[in-house]
């Protein structure tokens, strides 16, 4: 923004004054007179310094104005700076109505010649401060700073229950350490117990043969000085040989059964091993699971009777208020977050699907009109843009993140037409379509609802099953099951879990990401007539359930108590634990 600076009536270093002066010469400590204003550069110039502009290529294109431009003494406010980002240089100013795309003149020639509707930005900008486009963008943005700083909070709060989980497993990990090791020091206590007590058993039991040795040892050394004494008569010598031999014979005996026994040095342990080979074939005390792992488990909360012929799909405001249509009675209706109606709108065709677009506009899959109708979420229900579509129009997912419509189309089964998913701008600019798998075989037969994740597709699909694909078009896997019968509504749990509905088997499974069947989510003791449409109420934990009969049925979510030791579970190793309990 350029600013012209007023000097005072006098100046030392000049005897001219002027109302504006040239800024390059003022950084300079010159004061020449400024002749023109460049728009872009923000810069009052005077003659020399704007000959020394031109000699620019990359400032040619500037704009360049007379410094009485009307508001240019103190600023410039109402020029157009904004330069384009296909054709550098070039200023933004022209606005392609056909497209809703801002753009310079050169994509006018080059991009937009063929369109009809193109206005100056100046016309097309005209009254925007008090348009509903401008109060809808406004509103738009704040709901968006309005999630950011819900997300923040709730980060911050994720970083702190995830500080005491961490807490309370390290105690956990530490506890189960400490079981282990004091189970291994009893277990240790009683091995050294038990080879003192043996060692004890045999010192006694060699100590028991000592004596007896030295028994018979005084026997045999008696023996001797018995028949080496001297004085004694013939018949006396004779007598102390016969008695000698029977010392010897005896204490022969003695001497050969000690001998014999068992050598009671042979004193050794053996450990056993299946303790410390398990531990060095662990690479940790347990493993950490994620709670998105955990299966849900559903309650009935409330049945809501909408008056109405059908449900085909419902889908969840941010605010906690809802939206369903109704194929056969041709309309929409709002419920506030009570799930008491609101108020309706008729619309011009047959409904069969819906998804959130912004914070106040729903998208509606028109099927026999082959159309996308939009619906503003004002104060009252009322008609938006539109666009049509080549097939009709069976299923519709909004991405948030790229602002595209995913859009189900075609069916066999009655309109004869090729299943597929286009993706569309919200202007009705077709950006792909998914047909066809990567060796060319059709994979949509007819393509009901369709939900969208942060990397895959899924989409229920009557005649094939749950299909889900990757955003690059390859198909990840398809689903089929005897208990899943025309598979028509899906919705995401999480990044891991989803739920498909059956329309034919009146019923709902629990699906993975990968494809895998949890469980019959919900079965014949519910009652389900033809259930269109599930739909995932964040806010609350419930979902909800749409079917033929009119009704909407709402169920609570819980999530069963973990065991174990918080988000990690700890190994309960079988030898190890053998181990324990003998201490």
């Amino acid at each position: 923004m350029a600013t012209g600076k007023e000097l005072p009536k006098s100046t030392k270093d000049s005897e001219e004054t002027f109302d504006i002066h040239c800024s390059p010469c003022s950084d300079k400590g010159t004061i020449k007179e400024a002749k023109k204003l460049c728009v872009d550069c923000g810069s009052y110039l005077c003659d020399t310094c704007l000959q020394y502009h031109k000699q620019f290529p990359a400032l040619k294109l500037h704009q360049i104005v007379d410094k009485s431009h009307p508001g240019s003494i103190h600023a410039v406010t109402g020029a157009q700076t904004d330069r384009c980002a296909v054709h550098p240089g070039r200023i933004i100013d022209k606005y392609c109505i056909d497209h809703g795309e801002i753009c310079c003149e050169a994509c006018i020639t080059i991009k937009h010649r063929s369109c009809v509707n193109v206005d100056n930005l100046s016309n097309a900008a005209n009254g925007i401060r008090d348009s509903q486009k401008h109060k809808d963008t406004k509103e738009g943005l704040y709901n968006v700073i309005k999630r950011i700083s819900q997300n923040k909070e709730k980060f911050v709060n994720t970083i702190a229950c995830l500080d005491q989980k961490k807490d309370s497993i390290l105690k956990d990990i530490d506890a189960f350490q400490d079981k282990l090791i004091n189970g291994i020091k009893e277990l240790a206590d009683v091995s050294r117990k038990e080879v003192v007590s043996n060692h004890a058993e045999r010192v006694k039991t060699v100590q028991s043969d000592i004596r007896e040795l030295e028994t018979v040892l005084s026997v045999a050394e008696d023996s001797v000085m018995d028949v080496c004494a001297s004085g004694l008569n013939d018949a006396q010598v004779l007598i102390n040989c016969k008695n000698a031999k029977k010392v010897i014979t005896d204490v022969g005996t003695v001497v050969e059964a000690l001998s014999n026994n068992q050598d009671q040095s042979d004193f050794y342990y053996s450990f056993d091993k299946t303790l410390a080979d398990n531990i060095s074939g662990m690479k940790s005390l347990g493993i950490l699971n994620d709670e998105n792992d955990l299966p849900y488990f559903a309650k009935r909360y409330k049945s809501v009777n909408v008056n109405c012929s059908e449900v085909n799909a419902i889908c969840v405001f941010e605010n906690g208020t809802f939206a369903f249509v109704d194929c056969v009675s041709e309309s929409i209706t709002r419920l506030n977050s009570d799930y008491a109606i609101i108020d309706q709108l008729t619309l011009d065709g047959h409904p069969v699907s819906l998804c959130v677009t912004g914070p106040q506009e729903v998208a509606l899959a028109l099927r026999d009109e082959k159309k996308v109708q939009f619906i503003l979420c004002d104060r009252i229900l009322s008609v938006g843009n539109s666009f049509k579509i080549p097939q009709i129009c069976t299923g519709l997912g909004y991405d948030s993140y790229s602002g595209h419509l995913y859009i189900c189309s075609g069916a066999k089964w009655r309109w004869n037409e090729s299943g597929r998913v286009d993706v569309y701008k919200k202007s009705g600019t077709l950006v792909k379509t998914y047909e066809r798998d990567n060796i060319g075989i059709q994979i949509f037969s007819s393509p009901k609802h369709i939900c969208i994740a942060s990397n895959a597709i899924y989409v229920a699909d009557s005649n094939n099953g749950l299909i889900a694909l990757k955003k690059d078009g390859d198909k990840s896997w398809t689903f089929t099951d005897r208990k899943l019968k025309s598979a028509w509504g899906v919705c995401l749990l999480s990044e891991t879990q989803l739920l498909v509905t059956g329309i034919n088997s009146n019923n709902v499974l629990h699906i993975t990401n990968d494809g895998k069947e949890i469980c019959e989510f919900l079965g014949a003791g519910e009652s389900l007539n033809k259930p269109f449409t599930v739909v995932f109420d964040r806010l609350n934990s419930r979902i909800m359930v749409g079917c033929r009969s009119g009704v909407i049925t709402v169920y609570t979510l819980s999530r069963p108590p973990r065991t174990g030791h918080s988000n990690y579970t700890l190994l309960n190793i079988h030898s190890i634990i053998r181990s324990l309990n003998k201490i």
